[in-house]
Order: C-alpha cells, then sequence, then structure tokens
C-alpha cells in the first residue's frame, strides 16, 4: 500500500487515519501516531478485523516507545485477540514478540517467555508462516530472557536452537561459549565453542578475545600469539 496516497486521498477513514498514523510512527511522532489509530479504530464500523489488529499494534510500539508500558502490553493483548494463530498472520507473531519484550523490561519473565513459547510454537506449526518471520530471532529473544533471569541451563539449550535455526549461527557458538566459559566455568567447553563462532562468522572479534583471554588463564602463551596474528590478519 501507498501510505502517502492512502493519508491524502481518503484522510477522514479508518484506512486514511490508518496511513496517517503509519507515518507518523515511521517520522517517530508517536503520540500523533495513537491519535490517529484512535480514530481509525473508532470509525472503523465495518469491524475489519486486520485494520484493528494492525492498530493496536502499532499503538502497542509506540507506548512501549513512550514508556507506557502497561497500555502497551494492554495494545499488544488486544492486538492479539484478532488472530487466534491459525491464519497466516504475521502481526500475531509479532505481537507476542513485542508484548514479551515489554513484560522483560517489568521483570516479569515467566510471562514474557510463555509470550515466546507460544510464538514459537505457533511459528513451528506453520511452515508458510516462516516465511514472513524470523523464527531464529524468537530463539534469540528466549535466550534473552532466560539470561538475564538466570536461567542459564535453559539458554544453553537455546543457543543450541539458535545454532540449529537462525542464520547467525556464531552467535549461538559465541553465547554458548560465553555460558560455559563465564558461568559454568567450563574453559575447555567454552574455548571449543568460541572456536567455532570464529570458524562460523571469521570477523567475530568478540570471539578472538574471549579466545585471548581463555588462552591467556590458562597461560598458553604460543598460542595467544598465533591469535593474535589471527586477529590483525582479520583486521586487515
Amino acid at each position: 500500500l501507498n501510505m502517502k496516497h492512502l493519508a491524502k486521498s481518503f484522510p477522514d477513514t479508518p484506512f486514511g487515519f490508518f496511513a496517517k498514523g503509519y507515518l507518523n510512527f515511521t517520522s517517530n511522532n508517536f503520540q500523533q501516531c495513537l491519535d490517529d489509530l484512535e480514530n481509525a479504530i473508532k470509525l472503523n464500523k465495518e469491524n475489519y478485523n486486520y485494520l484493528n489488529q494492525e492498530s493496536y499494534y502499532y499503538k502497542g510500539i509506540c507506548n512501549h516507545d513512550l514508556k507506557k508500558y502497561d497500555l502497551a502490553i494492554a495494545d499488544y493483548s488486544k492486538s492479539i485477540t484478532f488472530d487466534d494463530g491459525s491464519k497466516i498472520g504475521e502481526t500475531y507473531i509479532f505481537a507476542l514478540a513485542e508484548r514479551s519484550l515489554t513484560k522483560s523490561i517489568l521483570k516479569n519473565f515467566d510471562s514474557a517467555r510463555n509470550d515466546i513459547n507460544i510464538a514459537i510454537q505457533t511459528l513451528e506449526k506453520n511452515n508458510l508462516l516462516k516465511t514472513y518471520s524470523d523464527l531464529g530471532k524468537l530463539y534469540f529473544d528466549r535466550f534473552k530472557i532466560n539470561l538475564t533471569s538466570e536461567k542459564y541451563d535453559d539458554a544453553l539449550k537455546d543457543c543450541d536452537e539458535i545454532i540449529l535455526k537462525s542464520k547467525q549461527k556464531d552467535l549461538g557458538y559465541y553465547y554458548r561459549g560465553q555460558i560455559k566459559h563465564k558461568v559454568k566455568k567450563d574453559l575447555k567447553g567454552g574455548y571449543s565453542d568460541y572456536l567455532r563462532a570464529l570458524k562460523e562468522n571469521p570477523n567475530s572479534f568478540s570471539a578472538i578475545a574471549s579466545i585471548l583471554l581463555i588462552l591467556n588463564a590458562n597461560k598458553e602463551y604460543e598460542k595467544i600469539v598465533w591469535d593474535n596474528r589471527l586477529a590483525n590478519r582479520q583486521k586487515n
């Protein structure tokens, strides 16, 4: 859709107000976006579900960015009610993921984790929907929740899923290495994962730095010289 054309040609219709709201959203005019989306919802006498779903979703993002977290959660929840996940609607997945993020900020980790779990389960069962959504990102989002809430064993399992299902396998290996190295005190396991991260992404300076830390702790100075050469070669 051409939002500018829609906003200009049909300014006083539900879709016109939604278009104006979307344009204000992309310009970071969040309060004006909220006002436009409210008008879109109020004028939607035909009860077009998709319009309402999208309007509440973007209201949620605006309220989140305005740090009105309870209102954001309410908006995401309203958006979710228009789609039970059985239909091909990426907004359902996005709203769950964004609501999870907002709940995490409020340290409501169990509920945040539940939202991500629902999103993952829905996406895993729907091959067509996977085309529009990033399954690997959802696992990464859950990893961050588990890491922040100190559920390290669950975070390790999320890293395994990131390695299997994400395009950024190096991050899965790197963060798995971090937990093994820093939390589990498993230097050998951490070192192995850092090497795998570096193999996936030769420009991963975080992996190189972590490798050097472990080699230094083990006093393996000859390997440190080799890895410094590797790091310098990557920079050049």
